[in-house]
């Protein structure tokens, strides 16, 4: 009985230490940013210089705001 009542501790715990809300923003400004850029990207393929900085900026601003733990590093 003990085990069950220590259930919801365990949880709120598990969700403040892995930041499971956090990581999912991370991710989805990431792919919202990216689908912008790649909109952005002519068929001719004449701006593909401009776009390939667009994305080196972002993605390099973008990893800094990696929420996980400190000895962590964001996915490449």
């Amino acid at each position: 009985m003990a085990s069950v009542a220590a259930l919801p501790a365990i949880a709120v715990a598990a969700l403040k230490t892995f930041r499971f809300e956090q990581l999912a923003k991370w991710w989805w400004d990431k792919y919202h940013a990216l689908m912008i850029i790649e909109a952005e990207l002519k068929p001719d393929g004449s701006n593909e210089q401009d776009i390939k900085r667009q994305v080196a900026k972002f993605l390099s601003e973008h990893y800094r705001k990696w929420p996980g733990f400190e000895f962590d590093k964001p996915p490449m």
